[in-house]
């Protein structure tokens, strides 16, 4: 990001950003985003963020049209912590909640699965086993199996 569109997005963010933690299902995933009813401008955020943006539906029927884009997790972090300095003191407080909340998450979502475990999820699940069973008998999150499972987490692990 060139530093002219970096100090852009500060000063639209100051204005009409938010800097949230994550929602209460996933309340360690830091969410920053930004609403107008320009949509050139949404178009511009979306394509600094690296995502894509939608149309948020009218509440009534005689509002304008309005345009919503976010970022979240990781990336949301790193570009709130490089905004910090530039923001507001209540800018600045809701950056630090937000990215408490992320610093706060264990592991941050890397594996702790040992190579023994992996090999006993991927041998349940030839076995026609249940995702859940598998992750009882296991000893690791539903999610994990799901990833071993659909997302060919571990390759390298038979």
């Amino acid at each position: 990001m060139q530093d002219s569109d970096f100090y852009w997005l500060c000063g639209l963010l100051e204005g009409e950003g938010s800097f949230m933690k994550g929602p209460p299902s996933r309340p360690q995933y830091p969410i920053l985003t930004v609403t107008s009813t320009d949509e050139d401008v949404i178009q511009r955020v979306s394509i600094l963020f690296g995502v894509t943006y939608c149309v948020v539906r009218k509440r009534q029927s005689h509002w304008r049209q309005s345009y919503s884009t976010r970022m979240h997790g990781r990336k949301a972090v790193e570009l709130m912590l490089r905004m910090r300095p530039h923001m507001s003191k209540r800018r600045q407080e809701q950056i630090d909640i937000a990215v408490a909340s992320y610093e706060a998450r264990p592991n941050r979502g890397a594996s702790k699965l040992t190579e023994n475990q992996v090999h006993q999820v991927k041998h349940l699940i030839w076995e026609s086993r249940t995702v859940r069973s598998i992750a009882e008998e296991c000893k690791v999150s539903v999610w994990s199996v799901m990833r071993i499972k659909n997302h060919g987490a571990f390759p390298d692990i038979i």
